[in-house]
């Protein structure tokens, strides 16, 4: 006989959903990935510009560039600030896909756990039911030699 786990479907579904949280999770880290690399290019853009502008102002420089400098590192600054808001919001949203993971994860696993402990009670039945016909099988062959023996000879 076949083992049949009346849970069978429903481990399908867990497997299911752990597959598309483990999709959203990668999508949710890869996004946290991408806002942290701008941010480390924004911030060595702002290096190198302040790098330029103090060596400029040692050459001398007109009052206007100053002020253009001063504006491009307000907005550098405004940017930086939302990158780094962003950069959180994607750090909690990859935390909570990762809980959220592990949840289906936990579940599908307890459903495998109890596949696999019926698996192995219907092993174990199988087998007792294949020993009980061997020893049938032998009691029914002990008996028929007893009586072979309790014939008379003549």
């Amino acid at each position: 006989m076949k083992f049949h786990f009346a849970l069978e479907t429903l481990l399908r579904i867990r497997r299911i959903r752990e597959d598309h949280q483990r999709a959203l999770l990668l999508a949710a880290n890869a996004q946290e990935e991408r806002l942290r690399q701008q941010l480390a290019i924004l911030e060595q853009v702002h290096s190198e510009r302040a790098y330029i502008v103090s060596r400029q102002a040692s050459e001398g420089v007109l009052a206007a560039e100053l002020q253009f400098d001063s504006d491009c590192r307000a907005q550098a600054e405004i940017l930086h600030r939302l990158m780094q808001a962003e950069l959180q919001k994607a750090t909690v949203r990859a935390q909570r896909e990762l809980d959220k993971y592990l949840a289906q994860r936990r579940d599908r696993r307890a459903i495998e756990v109890l596949r696999e402990q019926q698996r192995q009670r219907f092993e174990r039945e199988e087998q007792r039911k294949e020993q009980l016909v061997l020893d049938e099988i032998y009691l029914q062959g002990r008996s028929r030699t007893e009586r072979g023996q309790n014939l008379p000879t003549s």
